[in-house]
């Protein structure tokens, strides 16, 4: 798409979508450096409370900013130069939730393989809904998870 035309159509968002897709690309920015510098180790922490889940329910208040926040991260990924992975996604979005103060879980899995090799993947789910690495995470078996909660 030419450049002039993904002005246009930014322009043609409401301010509400302008503000969280600006959102997401710096948060999608902020994790792919961490990713690049800091080490995994150090990052893991901040992910929220270690091997624990969020509920399945979530307040029916934040469904529009849980699918709004799905978008964002979507869409921003598909624009900037550079892909965005699972992992990079699921911080970013993890983020941005913990921002808002909404219950979310963080999950790393792998799909089988060889000794040699690991497929691994990374998503993130609130309530039923999952804003990043879905479908796909049905295929993969959950080694660790994180997850934040409020009250």
């Amino acid at each position: 798409m030419h450049p002039f035309r993904k002005l246009q159509k930014f322009a043609g968002l409401s301010g509400v979508r302008r503000r969280l897709f600006l959102e997401a690309v710096f948060e999608l920015t902020r994790a792919q450096l961490s990713a690049a510098l800091i080490p995994f180790r150090w990052l893991a922490p901040g992910f929220g409370r270690l091997m624990a889940e969020s509920p399945e329910i979530y307040d029916a208040t934040h469904e529009r900013a849980i699918l709004d926040l799905r978008w964002a991260i979507g869409t921003a990924a598909s624009q900037l130069p550079w892909h965005s992975r699972c992992l990079v996604r699921a911080t970013a979005v993890k983020w941005m939730l913990r921002r808002r103060r909404i219950p979310s879980t963080l999950y790393l899995g792998v799909a089988p393989g060889t000794a040699k090799t690991w497929d691994a993947h990374a998503w993130v789910r609130c309530g039923t809904i999952v804003l990043t690495g879905g479908p796909q995470h049905l295929n993969y078996r959950v080694l660790v998870k994180f997850a934040d909660f409020y009250a």
